[in-house]
């Protein structure tokens, strides 16, 4: 029996492990997935037309609430397309 409990427990850590690990990487991506974001924002005239020019004012548009929104809500429909705009 103890070595049933002794598998079972290395089981557990091996998983808990390897789900850290993924957590990690989902971060890892995240914040190059927002990097990405950012820079071609700002290669963009800063996406509204110059109308908000942050570069020029010294701001961070990752600063600005409704601008991490949008970034949010975009790179969502980057992993999770809306079924009418998935790609074969």
């Amino acid at each position: 029996m103890n070595n049933r409990l002794d598998d079972l427990e290395a089981a557990i850590i091996t998983m808990r492990s390897g789900l850290l690990s993924a957590q990690a990487e989902i971060d890892r991506l995240r914040s190059l997935f927002e990097a990405a974001y950012l820079a071609g924002f700002m290669a963009s005239g800063e996406g509204w037309n110059g109308e908000h020019p942050f570069q020029d004012r010294g701001l961070d548009p990752s600063d600005d609430d409704y601008w991490r929104e949008r970034r949010d809500v975009d790179l969502a429909r980057l992993v999770n397309p809306p079924k009418d705009q998935e790609t074969a």
